[in-house]
């Protein structure tokens, strides 16, 4: 498997920074990707959809990252009359692109649409089952899992766009956050997974273990901007909506960074998490003199 991460940067920025090497490795690695998926939709199609397995050698060969980018790529350069599935078109939007799109031509499938779409749909399979093996593997520990400490990503938050870290010299600052940001995601995702057992989600668990990976800080901010979006969703309380809009969010030329929304959890059991994480953070924070005065008349 070609393991090494996709160069993020564009060209210009890689040959100011004398990485024009990495720039056209990652870009070839990209190429070469997009060759194999169309070869294996060519190849596996048989006139009427793909065999089970169709997308696990090109998964295998190259990785989930660089097929998923090549296949959103794809979305975003090719949906211009909604040829895509809905589904498809909006998971296509969580996947990071870089803001670079306008110099990787190379990396748009030549396969019909239709036949893409459909190849989406086994590759997101794929990495759904994929996902699910991993979190059961994290819910059955070993006893040498169970003493090892987690480490905390004390990675901070870049409060500014990728057009001004750009200007001032800050890309790798911002890369580094953004790949934070969607860690703390998906580690939101597995832990309310992993926590949710017989209709019933062990709230304070799930908030304890996303808060030991990434702390309250990263976490408020990566729900606050999937909260942002949920504005007419009913399952959503009014009181996680406003606290939500208290978190300013980073926008990218205007738009929403998308690729650390929380997609893969019901927006009941998230609005459920949102709220244990906001109590839990709250009991740890110092009583202040009113609050002390009003819980002794409480009492008395």
């Amino acid at each position: 498997m070609n393991q090494k991460p996709i160069y993020p940067y564009p060209a210009a920025y890689a040959r100011e920074n004398g990485e024009l090497e990495q720039y056209r490795e990652s870009l070839k690695a990209l190429a070469d990707c997009k060759c194999a998926i169309d070869d294996a939709i060519r190849n596996n199609w048989d006139g009427m959809n793909f065999a089970k397995d169709s997308a696990k050698g090109v998964l295998k060969q190259f990785g989930p990252e660089r097929v998923a980018f090549i296949l959103a790529y794809t979305v975003h350069e090719r949906n211009i009359d909604n040829r895509f599935s809905g589904h498809n078109a909006s998971w296509a939007k969580t996947v990071p692109l870089y803001g670079m799109a306008s110099d990787r031509e190379s990396c748009t499938l030549e396969s019909h649409p239709a036949k893409v779409d459909l190849f989406i749909d086994l590759v997101r399979r794929d990495l759904q089952e994929l996902e699910q093996q991993k979190s059961a593997s994290r819910r059955k520990p070993s006893v040498k899992h169970r003493k090892e400490t987690v480490k905390m990503d004390k990675t901070p938050i870049y409060k500014e766009s990728f057009e001004y870290a750009y200007n001032h010299g800050e890309e790798e600052q911002h890369r580094a956050s953004n790949h934070a940001n969607i860690a703390c995601k998906k580690a939101i995702e597995t832990a309310i997974a992993s926590h949710y057992h017989d209709n019933r989600l062990d709230t304070q668990a799930a908030v304890q273990e996303v808060v030991k990976q990434f702390g309250y800080e990263r976490m408020f901010y990566v729900l606050a901007n999937t909260v942002q979006t949920q504005g007419t969703d009913g399952r959503v309380s009014q009181a996680n909506k406003k606290w939500a809009q208290t978190i300013p969010i980073v926008f990218e030329r205007g738009k929403r960074d998308t690729s650390y929304l929380i997609t893969q959890t019901h927006p009941g059991l998230l609005d459920m998490f949102v709220s244990s994480a906001r109590h839990e953070f709250l009991l740890k924070q110092p009583l202040k003199a009113a609050d002390i005065k009003a819980e002794a008349e409480h009492i008395l």
